[in-house]
């Protein structure tokens, strides 16, 4: 760029005064136009991420934010992110990068509109302890900016949720998570957002998952859907094992599972047809009543081992349970669905 007021000055001694007006005109709108994008912009961009991270006690950490000198394009590199304590609720992410498409005509009207976000590889751990939270006075804060969001894509993202209980770890892993968001702002706070995922649940079952719910509204209304096909159950020995000393074996051939939460009260179902399903109870003095139950249930029924080869029918049970105080949205669902599955397992 500064080589070409010397290019004007030694070839263009023959144009106009005109001419030569128009070309430096250019490059020094040019020149100032790239400052902007290329060292303003990302400052600018990264005190605001700051702002917004501190309100919300997050620790963040970005590699690299550039803008587009000639689409409206932000993106971010190398994203790191971590909320909250893992001994009560623990968040922590690490992103390969996050691009936002927006709408630099609505910026005039004060609206942040984005077109598209695209996060690319997210790795995001969710971890529970059994410390107990303190309660503490919610934030007032002030009315933020106006802003909306048309569309979000998740391209091979992982996730794991993580409980720990008197020091055991129960994992639940998932990859391959290829998802789509819909829309959702400030703007429409009563419409419902809904989110559509496929992945790999642990190292066999595929699976769908949709959520459909308001983002914005006080009073919690969740619908879940999950579809999971040909999970081998042995995979999930280390979440339910340490979670209800239960040990499994067999083929989950096509499982179905149904939460919707209002406000504190969850109800879900599962439906599911099993092949070479083996329960077994782990004895622990610490097991929770409903593996106490499904124990006895068990043992009632005398599941036995010639059947094990057998293709169980489908069943469907359902379970109703209320949020416990200060038990995350993600732990609620994971345990309605648990519940759900037990029950089919062993009443089946």
């Amino acid at each position: 760029l500064w080589l070409l007021p010397q290019w004007v000055f030694l070839y263009g001694r023959d144009w106009t005064p005109t001419m030569k007006f128009i070309v430096l005109g250019f490059t020094l709108l040019l020149a100032a136009w790239l400052t902007l994008t290329q060292w303003y912009a990302p400052k600018r961009i990264r005190q605001e991420l700051g702002a917004v991270m501190e309100k919300c006690e997050c620790q963040w950490e970005v590699g690299t934010i550039s803008v587009s000198p000639f689409r409206p394009l932000v993106t971010l590199d190398l994203v790191t992110f971590s909320q909250g304590d893992p001994a009560i609720t623990g968040v922590r992410a690490k992103v390969k990068q996050i691009a936002i498409y927006f709408s630099p005509r609505k910026l005039l009207s004060r609206l942040v509109h984005v077109t598209h976000i695209e996060i690319r590889a997210p790795d995001v751990v969710v971890e529970e302890g059994d410390k107990p939270s303190v309660e503490t006075e919610e934030k007032q804060e002030p009315e933020s900016a106006k802003y909306e969001v048309a569309k979000t894509t998740i391209h091979d993202g992982k996730f794991q949720y993580l409980s720990v209980h008197h020091g055991r770890r129960a994992p639940i892993h998932v990859q391959d998570i290829q998802a789509e968001i819909g829309a959702f702002g400030s703007t429409i706070p009563e419409q419902e957002t809904k989110a559509e995922a496929t992945g790999q649940l642990e190292k066999s079952g595929k699976f769908r998952l949709t959520i459909t719910t308001p983002l914005y509204v006080e009073e919690k209304k969740v619908d879940v859907e999950l579809r999971i096909k040909n999970q081998d159950l042995a995979d999930l020995n280390p979440f339910f094992q340490n979670s209800e000393g239960v040990l499994l074996k067999g083929l989950l051939y096509d499982g179905h599972s149904s939460v919707s939460i209002r406000g504190r009260k969850l109800d879900a179902w599962t439906k599911s047809i099993y092949r070479g399903l083996d329960i077994r109870f782990r004895s622990n003095s610490e097991r929770s009543g409903l593996t106490a139950f499904l124990s006895n249930l068990v043992k009632s029924v005398q599941l036995e081992t010639t059947n094990v080869e057998n293709e169980l029918p489908e069943q469907v049970r359902g379970v109703s349970l209320v949020r416990k105080a200060r038990e995350s949205m993600v732990s609620f669902v994971i345990r309605g669905m648990k519940e759900a599955a037990l029950r089919v397992a062993t009443e089946g």
